[in-house]
């Protein structure tokens, strides 16, 4: 069976001889080891040197390559096939099959071994060939209008909304943290780690953060200025009054003050929106505020713009402007109805939108 099942696997003609399992076996681990090569290359989704040189002076396109890397990969698993057939055939003999069979199963954990061997020695060249991607250690900053910040603030904004500053904890604090901390461990060394604890806090110099976050945000209110994120990758934008003032006015909204409004959602739109729930122990404030926003977002995509900049800035001001703002529904009945919703709209001190 296994003769047969390697004639039908071969094309054209081959040699039905004896062969060396010494001389197969290297060949089938090298089989291998390629056919696992060009699998990290394919969840890499990088193209190797070798495979780039078959397109001759025209890069292929991601997609192609790909292609190209997962027919080489079949092709190397077929040979692997092939020549473990073709060793398994070179131990067949008639006479003595639970010696081949002995013989086969040492045959196979060489193979296995061989194979892990010559991988691992393969993996850290193959992980050196691939381009590092870049990451950008600062985010942009954007502004609109004639608003210009000074190198403080533009650099502590460059931090990106992803910074935090490392929270200062006071003595009575810290004391209780090497008492949280002594009651982990055994009762004999408590006192010992009590005391030790306390040494350390005592030597320990507790400096200033070296991000001027209260000059950051004392500047912004000084100056009437809002910072929103401004894009997926990171990175703020600086609107100044002006700007605000026009998004509201193209939102059609009015904020003299404390005032109440209400603005109608089209049936067309209510019926379409499908916001999915979120988890029941999810807080409702939250479940509330993520609702709201999402609505705000689609609904306000209707607006036909007349600038690009307004596009560009609507999805932050939108969530900044939910967060200044509480929703009331008007129907009871679930996303549909005659959609009518109550704003009670709260101006924003600090920013004075």
């Amino acid at each position: 069976m296994a003769l047969l099942k390697f004639i039908s696997s071969t094309s054209g003609s081959f040699l039905c001889s004896s062969y060396n399992p010494c001389s197969v076996a290297p060949l089938l681990i090298h089989a291998n080891c390629q056919a696992r090569s060009l699998s990290f290359f394919i969840r890499c989704k990088h193209l190797p040197d070798e495979v780039v040189r078959l397109f001759g002076g025209l890069a292929p396109s991601a997609g192609h390559g790909i292609r190209v890397l997962k027919i080489l990969r079949s092709e190397w698993h077929r040979q692997a096939r092939m020549l473990k057939d073709l060793l398994k055939t070179s131990l067949e003999d008639p006479g003595r099959t639970r010696h081949a069979t002995r013989e086969w199963k040492n045959l196979l954990a060489i193979v296995s071994s061989g194979t892990e061997f010559m991988w691992k020695q393969t993996l850290p060249g193959l992980r050196a060939s691939i381009p590092k991607k870049t990451v950008p250690t600062t985010c942009s900053v954007r502004t609109t209008g004639q608003v210009s910040l000074p190198d403080y603030v533009e650099n502590a904004l460059k931090l990106g909304p992803k910074f935090a500053v490392e929270p200062r904890l006071s003595a009575p604090e810290l004391l209780s943290l090497v008492r949280r901390i002594s009651k982990c461990a055994p009762e004999g060394e408590a006192n010992r780690c009590i005391s030790e604890g306390v040494d350390v806090i005592s030597r320990k110099n507790i400096g200033a953060s070296r991000v001027p976050v209260s000059r950051v945000v004392s500047f912004l209110k000084q100056k009437r200025l809002c910072v929103l994120p401004a894009d997926k990758e990171g990175g703020f934008v600086v609107l100044g009054e002006e700007t605000g003032q026009v998004l509201l006015r193209r939102l059609g909204i009015n904020l003299p003050g404390h005032t109440m409004a209400t603005l109608a959602v089209p049936i067309t739109v209510s019926s379409n929106l499908l916001i999915p729930p979120l988890p029941e122990n999810t807080h409702p404030e939250h479940n509330r505020t993520r609702r709201v926003i999402e609505l705000a977002n689609r609904v306000g995509m209707l607006v036909l713009w007349q600038s690009v900049l307004d596009i560009m800035f609507f999805s932050a001001f939108v969530d900044w402007w939910v967060t200044q703002t509480k929703y009331t529904r008007a129907h009871d009945r679930r996303w549909r109805g005659r959609g009518f919703w109550e704003i009670d709209a709260l101006s924003h001190r600090g920013i004075g939108w």
